[in-house]
């Protein structure tokens, strides 16, 4: 015993408390635990202590590989396992270790199967169950990269015939969420080792390597084998594969001057002087949650025109209701429950004016709206609403091709409508007629690629839910048609038919982003079956009724 070497487990974490305590019970019997958090803000530092882990508070600096080496420094072991918060050791590897520890090996690192699991089902094919040289001697590996880190191996390399478990997908969301991450950082690595690359190369990979991913997984790796929980998983790194190579070109690309400030200097300083006289009365309505940093510019854009401002906010964590009152008094705080029917409907009821604007924090009403609004409230030639043109920004650029560029229902009698729907795309019901506008509300929706994947991740998780529970199982063939056959109409809906291509790159990203967007939607629609249930997850033979996701908002009338 005496001849024994000593094991340490460094763990990486960040805001792992749902997971962490399994992990850390199964590595109790290791000689050490170290554990470098990236700043928790939830109870994981807590949790490792609990257990007997020495907790390196290190902020995160976009490497993993700097924190993998970080834990071998403060390791006082002789061999250190390096695993993370989403891994758990199974007895069988233990004994493994334990002989190997008894008896020292010649070898400078030792790789080991990693059994990863899909939403509880153990991947087998697909190419997820792989080695990882995770178990090394402190002395003579050290690691290097962002993302994927790859330790330099002084030595030489042994295998061992045991395995870890790996759960890194408690949910899809969480999966997207945790790739939405990585891929910023992997698209960070690749502008450092390649450089700026031009706009084709960068095409080029973002429609090889997607196809390729998808291929090698589903194909290649027989991801097919295991069935929808293999096609979900091969759509999924193929998707996330577009979204490194869309974040490359992002990094990459000229810098469009547009932006929802520039928009919003050049509303204030062409605004109307007053209001059209003889005009009938127009309250404009905002839903908020934290939009401290937008809300001023689209208030700034409707204040002295507006008759009156109502804020209706859900529950926001930064300044955002200190900047609305800087508008108006009427600001009232309701928790959304991600039903935005609800929230418009609580803004119509308290506004008082003839004609009701809603808007979001992050649209611009410009000069030109301005103007013809005001012709409309002094003559609304009899309609109840009127939609309007809906110029959306894309990374800074306006979308005139797409389907992105399309109308927008927001203006309407306030005694004459009401939402009726129950979640984030708003079904707006109108008795009467509804006419258009020509004139445009400006929409930037967000800045970053990692905005709007995170933006996309929670409203599809909303509206599959919602979905689910209106329509609740639906056949496996509906299933794999809406992620295999429908993104793909989508995309030549988009590119092709409504000539998004005319965008160039930007029009390229859209549509492929359109088309994983659908995917994600109804992968985790069946994430719900699989929720509900062994008879929800084999459901009956029978038709479902597909609900395109193309707008923000839709819309039903009735006749008056």
């Amino acid at each position: 015993m005496g001849d024994r070497l000593r094991l340490s487990v460094v763990i990486l974490t960040k805001n792992e408390e749902a997971r962490i305590a399994r992990c850390l019970e199964s590595v109790r019997w290791v000689d050490e635990i170290v554990v470098v958090d990236g700043m928790s803000t939830d109870r994981t530092a807590e949790i490792c202590r609990r257990f007997g882990a020495r907790v390196i508070a290190h902020p995160f600096e976009g490497s993993f590989a700097q924190e993998r080496n970080l834990g071998m420094e403060h390791a006082q072991g002789d061999w250190v396992l390096q695993i993370d918060a989403d891994d758990v050791v199974t007895s069988e590897f233990r004994a493994t270790v334990e002989r190997l520890m008894q008896h020292p090996p010649g070898h400078a690192a030792f790789k080991f199967r990693r059994k990863s699991y899909l939403l509880g089902r153990f991947m087998r094919y697909g190419g997820w169950d792989h080695y990882l040289p995770n178990l090394v001697r402190r002395d003579a590996v050290r690691y290097e990269g962002l993302v994927h880190e790859r330790p330099v191996i002084r030595g030489t390399l042994g295998v061992l015939e045991a395995s870890i478990e790996h759960h890194p997908c408690e949910s899809l969301g969480a999966f997207l969420d945790r790739h939405n991450r990585y891929t910023s950082l992997a698209a960070l690595e690749l502008r450092r080792t390649r450089g700026v690359l031009e706009e084709a190369a960068i095409r080029r990979q973002l429609i090889r390597k997607t196809w390729k991913t998808w291929w090698k997984t589903y194909v290649k790796k027989q991801g097919w084998r295991e069935g929808l929980h293999g096609l979900v998983f091969s759509l999924f790194y193929a998707g996330i594969e577009a979204v490194k190579w869309a974040k490359c070109w992002e990094s990459c690309r000229q810098q469009p001057q547009a932006s929802a400030e520039n928009g919003a200097a050049t509303v204030l300083g062409a605004r109307p002087a007053a209001r059209a006289a003889g005009r009938r009365t127009l309250s404009v309505v905002l839903m908020t949650k934290n939009e401290e940093a937008r809300l001023a510019t689209c208030l700034d854009c409707v204040a002295g025109w507006a008759d009156e401002i109502v804020i209706i906010d859900d529950f926001s964590t930064d300044r955002t209701v200190g900047i609305a009152r800087r508008y108006t008094e009427k600001v009232y705080v309701f928790a959304s429950d991600d039903n935005h029917d609800q929230q418009w409907n609580r803004g119509i009821e308290r506004a008082t004016s003839d004609w009701v604007l809603h808007i979001d924090a992050d649209e611009v009403v410009t000069p030109r709206l301005q103007t013809a609004i005001d012709r409309i409230l002094v003559d609304d030639q009899g309609h109840s609403a009127f939609e309007m043109m809906r110029k959306n920004y894309f990374l800074g650029h306006p979308m005139r091709y797409g389907g992105w560029y399309h109308r927008h229902l927001v203006l309407f009698r306030r005694e004459r409508a009401r939402c009726r729907g129950r979640g984030i795309h708003v079904r707006l019901q109108v008795e009467g007629t509804i006419g258009r506008l020509e004139a445009e509300l400006e929409h930037y929706p967000f800045t970053s690629l990692e905005q709007f994947i995170r933006r996309q991740n929670h409203y599809t998780g909303v509206e599959a839910r919602n979905l689910f529970a209106l329509q609740g199982p639906v056949p496996a063939r509906e299933l794999v048609y809406q992620m295999t056959w429908r993104p793909m109409k989508l995309f030549w809906k988009s590119y092709v038919k409504q000539q998004g291509r005319r965008e160039g790159m930007y029009g390229l990203v859209f549509a492929l982003l359109y088309a994983f967007m659908h995917v994600i939607f109804w992968a985790k629609y069946w994430e719900q079956m699989l929720a509900a249930g062994p008879q929800a997850a084999c459901a009956g033979d029978r038709e479902a009724v597909p609900e395109e996701l193309s707008r923000d908002v839709t819309y039903e009338t009735t006749t008056g």
